[in-house]
């Protein structure tokens, strides 16, 4: 009588293994490989926004631009055209510290401890060196 209740315990806990803790991993699996990519997306809808309240006379917004040469295709988050310049804004889900002035042409952002740095394009001069 003693087996059958242990035997019961066990079944009892394969039953709530599969039924809770099985669909929770499945679950954080799933956050983790697509969580990235909603949120990169959600940036560029967010990004989108902001540049919509530019003036439209003065401005014209492409989102999710595609381009194709002969290397293959290429994707552009959002280009703005004005007659002040066309300025190419590529949306990141990044966190961190930005550097740079005026003086700069490359600005640089700091992620935090153990994550490496970014070069950045400077914003005053639109230009950097590759």
């Amino acid at each position: 009588m003693r087996f059958a209740t242990v035997a019961f315990a066990q079944s009892d806990l394969t039953i709530w293994y599969v039924a809770i803790v099985l669909p929770i991993l499945i679950l954080a699996t799933i956050v983790t490989i697509w969580g990235n990519q909603i949120t990169g997306k959600a940036g560029e809808h967010w990004a989108s926004e902001e540049l919509r309240k530019l003036p439209q006379s003065e401005y014209r917004l492409l989102n999710d631009l595609v381009l194709k040469d002969s290397t293959g295709l290429h994707q552009i988050d959002h280009v703005v055209v004005s007659v002040y310049g066309i300025y190419v804004v590529e949306t990141k889900n990044y966190t961190g510290t930005i550097y740079g002035d005026s003086k700069y042409s490359e600005w640089f952002m700091y992620l935090g401890k153990n994550k490496k740095s970014i070069r950045l394009c400077g914003r005053i001069t639109g230009t950097f060196n590759v």
